[in-house]
């Protein structure tokens, strides 16, 4: 055995389905709503493995037929069960609140 190859960074790609991006009542701001046609997650991990970066790219359109490019930056920690869901482990489960801040 060679031990580990790769050392640095990783950077993994998920493409989002399409869906609808929506201001609901309760919230502060112009009601807004608009048809998401294509969406995509990078996500660089840190080298040891304890947080990984998200930047969500998007791009919708509104009723008015107006198109919209929006994304956010976050930082995901690593903890057990995030972990369980990027490794595709067959016990993964939703994600609990406040493991990603953006």
């Amino acid at each position: 055995p060679q031990g580990a190859i790769h050392t640095g960074s990783r950077l993994t790609h998920f493409e989002c389905p399409s869906g609808t991006e929506e201001i609901l009542p309760g919230y502060e701001g112009t009601p807004f709503k608009a048809n998401v046609g294509f969406g995509a997650d990078w996500l660089p991990f840190d080298p040891n493995g304890e947080h990984v970066c998200i930047d969500l790219k998007a791009i919708a359109k509104t009723k008015d037929e107006e198109n919209i490019s929006f994304g956010y930056l976050g930082i995901i920690k690593m903890v057990p069960s995030v972990k369980k869901l990027f490794s595709m482990d067959p016990e993964a489960k939703t994600l609990p609140f406040g493991c990603a801040s953006t």
